[in-house]
């Protein structure tokens, strides 16, 4: 019955939104030069030396599809030689091509612009893709998307650019397939419901069919939202796709750079959408997607199956972002857009890959925007900022520091391990067991053919049985996978790896501070008998292997060891190697406990064809250094040090910083059980903690007197002052429904400056008690802000009655606004370049 009346509801809201459509007036001439302007970029100066090289670029592309065209009638076979169209993946190939030559025909400047010669040939295309492959009486065959997303996309942009050129019975026929393979948008989700409703939207554009228009605008509404399940943005910033697939850098660009165009398309029109849709649509920006781009590369973990495509690098993804935030400037309030803009700017002049800002942009259009923000010298670059960013919808967490990025893929019970379809990421398999990535300034570490040459059972962070692939689209039976954060700035992440599929066990952690990741595994088995290793790393060196290796201060030879026979190094305290460059690339690894450990460095080869059915057949070679720990074949979990590990990474430090940090080290390893990971940061007063197991009164002790207690399995992180006291608490599993009850056994503390309201707070002396009220809140992180003695920067009463205060605590700045007898109205963090960490 409930299904009847939601079925009745939609049906009424779609003719009532055709009844305000009758009413609508638009003008289409106006939509239909707002897209055509995107795609060729005119009004601009021919002679511009950027924008003639993009013209030069586009031409040339043109010219040698147009050379290879087989001309002909609709009885020849195929369009180019190298399509047979034996897949569906053809037909959205031609259509590109012949969108490519329609771009020239009209791009101003153009040995092509206006080409009589070249115009018959995308006519003649387009008749014989129109009879023979894309029409209105050809059911799919193959691959939905191509007849329902790629080819009437570029189909659609065609008919944009030569609607006038076109007008008559092949223009009619084209814009009828589109009409038949994308009559609505059914019942996809995420990026693909977009894809359909711009699809659908610029079709009605073109033949002025006002209900469809609204049709589209409306059905685009349920994408500009949020969502607790299945594909789409979360709160926290996570892109979900295919149910459980983290692609925040795939599927989650498309979503949102389409949302982009089908905003810009209505705005200023009687179809505008609500401004209260920005908001949301801004939130994707700061939270899902800044924290995972540094310096112009947006990170691997979050673009799924995309690795294993030769064209798709970090480095582009970022370029792809970049344009999409271009075109959101043109429809965002001023204080908006000094923001975006400035933050532009920054991934312009940040991003080390490429000679000019210009680039890897697609389209001249971009060029001019690109042209009017950096000739703007108002606009300041955004500083690189300090963050530690927790995804609990998405299994993944990233730090970002001045010169290093640090990010943990993983999965659980409820997000899947890897996708692979169409014969693409092949080997996949362990890159979301807890692989972690480390972007320092050697820019381009996860490009240059990185995936096709990477031992794929040694990815760096993993701890796996040897040899062993992992079934795609996999859960593990364990939930406690996430972690804390505090501040925005420092935090806490655990996986519990626990897969019946591999049949193995570990309990891994990653604490991350200022310019150190503490590594801490336990409780390290395999079922099966099968050898269990942790990879610390696998890192591709540079191309001419001139890296140099030390371990305790020894250069290492630059090739021992292989595959079968890997080299033993005994006692390791710590190891250095050299960066690309010598100011830096430089990563050091420090052992608290020196171990024994296995290491390669040799000549590693793949074909992109190798991960993906689609790729480059030749070989590639890459050098690679490549560092781990055995555990042996134990079946069971136990407290023996043979079933763990810890260990630092130390980005960007020398050599002699490395020994001298081994000599004098900042952290302490404080537990490593089966019950508890725990680490202590000396100068920055952290101590964090993940607990395991729901115990009622488990607790971390320091010199043998208890510090923190936990009744429940969380992650707790807490920042000791002198003049403050910071505490984080999550949930990791998702799971708990009762409260979990958190006490620090210190000085205590005097005054409440913020918290979470889901924290009743007990107690603020010693032991400070806490209940926090976990229940429905995903994985997030509770925070309270205790005030011992805290720097005050500013206090300011307004006359209203309400006041401020300023209040500096290491590297935030906590502004506090209060009313008499309302409490705190609002309290803002900030970091010190002020970025905003949250409002409460």
């Amino acid at each position: 019955m409930r299904v009847v009346v939601k079925n009745i509801l939609f049906v009424l809201l779609m003719l009532l939104c055709v009844v305000e459509a009758k009413a609508q007036v638009i003008d289409f001439s106006l939509l239909r030069s707002r897209i055509y302007s995107d795609l060729i970029g005119y009004p601009y100066d021919v002679n511009d030396p950027d924008i003639s090289t993009k013209i030069n670029s586009i031409t040339t592309n043109a010219s040698n599809r147009q050379l290879s065209f087989i001309r002909g009638d609709n009885t020849r076979v195929t369009l180019w030689s190298d399509l047979s169209f034996s897949g569906s993946a053809d037909i959205t190939e031609a259509f590109e091509r012949l969108k490519t030559m329609s771009t020239a025909y009209q791009q101003v400047g153009s040995a092509l612009y206006h080409d009589n010669a070249l115009l018959q040939d995308i006519v003649s295309g387009l008749s014989w893709l129109y009879f023979k492959k894309y029409n209105e009486n050809t059911p799919p065959a193959g691959n939905w998307w191509d007849y329902k997303i790629g080819a009437p996309s570029r189909l659609n942009s065609i008919l944009i650019l030569l609607k006038d050129e076109l007008q008559g019975t092949l223009f009619t026929n084209l814009t009828n397939a589109i009409d038949y393979h994308c009559a609505d948008v059914g019942s996809w989700t995420g990026a693909n419901l977009v894809w359909i409703v711009n699809v659908i939207g610029t079709r009605a554009v073109l033949v002025e069919d006002l209900e469809k228009l609204s049709y589209a605008r409306n059905a685009l509404l349920p994408a500009l939202e949020n969502v607790n399940s299945g594909d789409g943005f979360y709160d926290d910033g996570s892109f979900l796709q295919h149910t459980a697939h983290p692609y925040n850098g795939a599927y989650g660009m498309s979503h949102f750079g389409t949302v982009v165009q089908v905003l810009y398309l209505f705005s200023g029109t009687s179809l505008e959408l609500p401004h209260e849709y920005f908001e949301t649509i801004m939130n994707w920006v700061y939270e899902g997607f800044e924290p995972l781009v540094f310096r112009g590369a947006l990170c691997a973990f979050v673009r799924g199956r995309e690795i294993s495509r030769s064209a798709s690098t970090d480095n582009k993804k970022g370029r792809q972002l970049l344009q999409i935030l271009l075109r959101l400037t043109r429809i965002l309030p001023e204080m908006e857009y000094e923001r975006i803009a400035s933050y532009i700017k920054y991934l312009l002049t940040a991003d080390p890959t490429y000679s000019s800002y210009y680039d890897g942009i697609n389209s001249i259009a971009g060029v001019m925007a690109i042209k009017n923000i950096m000739n703007d010298a108002t606009i300041v670059p955004r500083s690189s900022y300090n963050v530690y960013k927790q995804y609990p919808n998405m299994d993944r967490v990233m730090a970002q520091r001045d010169n290093f990025a640090f990010g943990v893929s993983m999965h659980s019970s409820r997000i899947y391990n890897f996708e692979m379809i169409n014969n693409e990421n092949l080997k996949g398999w362990h890159t979301g067991s807890g692989m972690t990535y480390l972007y320092n300034k050697d820019a381009a570490q996860y490009d240059l053919n990185f995936w096709p040459t990477v031992n794929a059972y040694r990815l760096p962070g993993t701890t796996l049985p040897e040899h062993k692939t992992y079934a795609k689209n996999s859960y593990t039976n364990a939930a406690w996978v996430g972690g804390v954060e505090l501040l925005g700035r420092y935090g806490a992440t655990g996986m519990y790896f626990n897969s019946t599929t591999l049949k193995a066990e570990a309990k891994k952690s990653w604490f991350v501070f200022d310019n150190e990741i503490v590594c801490v595994g336990s409780g390290i088995c395999s079922t099966d008998a099968s050898n269990m290793n942790t990879y610390i790393d696998q890192r591709r060196l540079v191309t001419d292997n001139r890296n140099t290796l030390t371990v305790n201060n020894v250069t290492q030879p630059a090739i021992f060891g292989s595959d079968d026979a890997p080299v033993t190094l005994n006692d390791v305290n710590w190891i250095h190697l050299s960066g690309k460059y010598s100011s830096g690339g430089h990563l050091g690894y420090y052992f608290p406990k020196p171990a024994t450990m296995k290491a390669i460095r040799q000549k590693q080869t793949g074909k992109w064809s190798d991960i993906n059915i689609n790729g480059d057949t030749s070989e590639k070679s890459n050098y690679f250094f490549t560092l781990w720990k055995e555990h042996g074949n134990q079946d069971r979990a136990d407290e023996s040090e043979t079933s763990k590990y810890g260990y630092v990474l130390l980005p960007e430090l020398t050599k002699s910083a490395v020994q001298s940090y081994a000599q004098n080290p900042d952290i302490e390893i404080l537990a490593n059980t089966n019950n508890q990971h725990a680490v202590r940061e000396r100068k920055l007063g952290i101590t964090a903690v993940n607990f395991w197991n729901n115990i009622s009164a488990q607790t971390l002790n320091i010199a043998g007197e208890p510090y923190i207690s936990c009744n429940k399995k969380a992650s707790v992180i807490v920042q000791e002052t002198n003049d403050s006291i910071v505490i984080g608490v999550s949930d990791p599993t998702q799971l708990c429904t009762d409260p979990i009850t958190v006490k620090l056994y210190s000085g205590g503390a005097t005054t409440i400056l913020s918290t979470s309201s889901s924290i009743e707070v007990q107690s603020v002396i010693s032991p400070v008690t806490l209940k926090v009220n976990v229940n429905g809140t995903r994985g997030m992180t509770h925070q309270i802000v205790l005030l011992k003695d805290a720097t005050t920067l500013f206090a300011v009463e307004e006359n209203a009655g309400l006041s401020s205060q300023v209040v500096k605590i290491g590297h935030q700045i906590i502004l506090t606004v209060k009313a008499p007898g309302s409490g705190n109205l609002s309290v803002s963090q900030m970091d010190l370049p002020g970025r905003i960490l949250s409002v409460n």
